[in-house]
């Protein structure tokens, strides 16, 4: 329909010549770049549209209008033969970030899925149409929510540019950073000319893009790469795309997408080969993707990293499979259903760690798995929720994925407290237990339910040296003529 508008306006422009009248209706304006989705996280000040004289002879604009789109109707603007003209939602900020001088639409503000740019010449004959998208044709790169948020330019402008094909997201750097991301774009500049270009994605492994600076920000921040790995955990944002993706080397990258998967749905252990650009949001690396190929399905998932009662949640476990064995719940009132997710702070005496509950897993719902008492195992893929601007510090988190990844491994049923002393508790070198019989002997157990020291005794109390000890929480076992007398103890 758009190249019939435009023979059309072309026969009429020549009869206005033949007749005599002003040749400023004769030019063919041309919408040739857009900028529809920039990235920004609030509300898009860098939209704008570009409109090129694709005639031999300078023409004015005066009493064009746009009655699509947005809103504007142009003032006597001479556009010389070849130039370009740019109409923006905010001149201001255009300025101060391209440096280029541009008008300011009236009204209205460009749709991020796509929609019709309609240009009309002063009688209301239709001067230009494109119809644009953010889907295939139209250059994906483009899409503030999938890429870089490029500005979308027309190669060739005696071609149709209602079809995406002959667009082309722009690759030239600005030298502007907003939330993280390069600003793209040539609003009143020369275009790219070949849509045949092809934007390269390298093969890299996961640890050559993972390194952070001494402020946390990624070292290959911007980056378009390869990577190939195996899928660990849920897809914690369904409307896109939220997943661990962990190589041979296990090495593990966040895979995010706001609101496409690419006609992927994440299931673990698939082998997916991910061609995108390195991101990071709160100090979390990530690759935005802009293709998705299943390699494989069924593959083992990475050797799960057990932390030590003294390690932390970090950068070593961000992107990761990881485990807290011998933890309890802070305060069980934190477990609570509410909003994207919660967090509950569990602690193994020495150390304290941030579980994130993510409002999409199967865990959300259920009732606290245990009280303060109980003594828990979790897995989880580890994350990190830091400042909004750098230096990322701290903010870790575990992310459990299933029911199954928080284990109860000392009940407080089992927990006989009344009948043992324990002093003092927590202990490092000696510690004197005390019961109210005669004791057997003592065994030591781990969290994980490894024997790790027996003392016969013999009497109602026994000194026991737990010097060789790792630190962590451990489980007592006091045997006496009636039983077993069961507590806890955390060494330091």
């Amino acid at each position: 329909m758009k190249q019939h508008y435009t023979f059309l306006f072309r026969q009429f422009t020549g009869l206005l010549l033949i007749c005599g009248i002003s040749a400023s209706l004769s030019a063919q304006f041309t919408i040739t770049e857009i900028s529809y989705n920039p990235p920004e996280s609030g509300p898009d000040s860098l939209e704008y549209i570009e409109i090129t004289n694709t005639a031999d002879f300078g023409a004015s604009l005066a009493g064009f209008y746009f009655s699509e789109g947005v809103e504007y109707t142009f003032g006597d603007v001479m556009v010389p033969s070849g130039a370009a003209v740019v109409v923006a939602i905010d001149s201001v900020v255009m300025f101060n970030n391209f440096g280029v001088q541009t008008l300011q639409w009236t009204d209205g503000a460009l749709t991020n899925s796509g929609e019709d740019i309609i240009l009309n010449a002063p009688d209301s004959s239709v001067m230009d149409v494109v119809d644009y998208s953010a889907s295939s044709p139209w250059p994906s790169f483009a899409d503030g929510t999938a890429g870089a948020g490029a500005s979308i330019e027309l190669c060739d402008p005696n071609t149709d540019n209602n079809d995406g094909a002959n667009w082309i997201a722009s690759t030239n750097d600005v030298g502007v950073e907003i939330n993280g991301r390069k600003l793209y774009g040539s609003p009143g500049a020369e275009n790219m000319t070949d849509c045949n270009l092809v934007v390269e994605f390298p093969a890299y492994p996961i640890g050559l893009v993972t390194t952070i600076d001494g402020d946390g920000v990624a070292d290959s921040f911007g980056v378009r790469c390869q990577l190939e790995g195996v899928v660990h955990g849920i897809n914690f944002r369904p409307q896109g795309l939220t997943f661990a993706l962990i190589d041979d080397a296990n090495d593990g990258i966040n895979v995010f997408e706001l609101s496409d998967n690419f006609g992927y749905d994440v299931v673990e252990g698939d082998r997916v080969q991910i061609k995108g650009q390195i991101d990071q949001f709160r100090g979390v690396i990530q690759i935005r993707p802009q293709e998705i190929t299943v390699l494989s399905q069924g593959n083992e998932l990475a050797e799960i990293i057990s932390l030590a009662a003294e390690e932390e949640l970090s950068e070593t476990t961000e992107s990761q499979l990881a485990e807290i064995v011998g933890v309890r719940m802070v305060d069980v009132s934190q477990w609570s259903a509410s909003g994207s997710g919660f967090n509950v702070t569990f602690t193994n005496g020495i150390t304290e760690y941030v579980v994130r509950v993510d409002a999409d897993t199967e865990i959300f719902n259920i009732p606290p798995p245990g009280d303060e008492n109980d003594v828990f195992r979790i897995i989880g893929i580890g994350g990190q929720f830091a400042n909004d601007e750098p230096p990322y510090e701290g903010g870790y988190q575990l992310f459990p994925r299933y029911i199954t990844d928080i284990e109860i491994i000392v009940s407080t049923d089992e927990v006989i407290k009344s009948r043992l002393e324990i002093l003092p508790n927590p202990a490092s070198d000696m510690v004197v237990i005390t019961g109210g019989e005669k004791i057997d002997y003592i065994d030591i157990f781990s969290a994980a339910g490894k024997l790790v020291k027996r003392t016969f005794v013999q009497m109602n109390s026994a000194n026991i040296d737990i010097s060789g000890i790792q630190s962590g929480m451990y489980v007592i076992q006091a045997h006496t003529d009636t039983g077993v007398i069961v507590d806890k103890l955390m060494v330091r």
